[in-house]
């Protein structure tokens, strides 16, 4: 994923409004300064001289068609970004996603745009509601996010296995009123890394869910 220390024109990316320009940068593998320089030469999409980077849904697709990159639109039913990241986005898949005022990426847990690739519980657009996403359907490869969904420590046996021990480990130790709990806990979350922490979340959600269901 695109670093926010990269530059476009000379200053830091993360200081400037081309979310849109990173978003394309990010799915094609190019440079922020060459997808800029391209959107700037390009007829027709709208970035004319005094052009600093903001970019129009229409404009975006456009570039994305000149770079033979395939999208195709998916709806998505009224949600935040959080929301869609975790229960909407296929492990595996590439998407730009435009939200209130902003585009990014988002692939395997990972958010990216101009402040760098974050997990979903740390990108200050999380909460931002979803207005339209795009699957990318062959993005450029993208070597972190997909180092960190291979790596074993994302694969689901790994947080499964060590949530089996923690909740043994409660058992064994007394119960909610153990003084031992509150370390224990402390431990295992401490254990995992911000993704692996965000798909716990996620589990836990859908467990609560399904019981709540049950109930009724």
């Amino acid at each position: 994923m695109i670093e926010p220390t990269e530059l476009i024109n000379g200053k830091p990316i993360m200081r400037q409004g081309v979310c849109g320009v990173i978003a394309t940068a990010n799915v094609t593998g190019r440079t922020p300064q060459e997808v800029f320089d391209l959107f700037k030469k390009s007829r027709g999409l709208g970035c004319g001289k005094r052009w600093r980077g903001a970019l129009s849904n229409t404009s975006l697709l456009k570039m994305l068609d000149r770079l033979k990159i395939k999208h195709e639109r998916k709806k998505v039913e009224r949600c935040t970004l959080q929301k869609f990241a975790d229960w909407h986005a296929a492990k595996g898949q590439t998407y730009i996603v435009c939200v209130t005022g902003h585009y990014v990426v988002v692939r395997n847990g990972l958010i990216a745009d101009q402040s760098g690739a974050k997990p979903i519980l740390e990108a200050w657009a999380r909460r931002r509601f979803v207005k339209k996403v795009w699957q990318i359907k062959n993005p450029a490869i993208d070597k972190q996010a997909a180092s960190v969904a291979a790596s074993p420590a994302m694969e689901k046996p790994t947080v499964t296995e060590a949530a089996r021990k923690y909740l043994a480990e409660i058992g064994r130790k007394g119960g909610k009123n153990n003084k031992h709990q509150a370390k224990a806990a402390q431990t295992y979350w401490a254990r995992l890394t911000p993704a692996q922490r965000s798909e716990e979340m996620r589990k836990r959600a859908e467990k609560r869910l399904k019981n709540r269901a049950e109930k009724k």
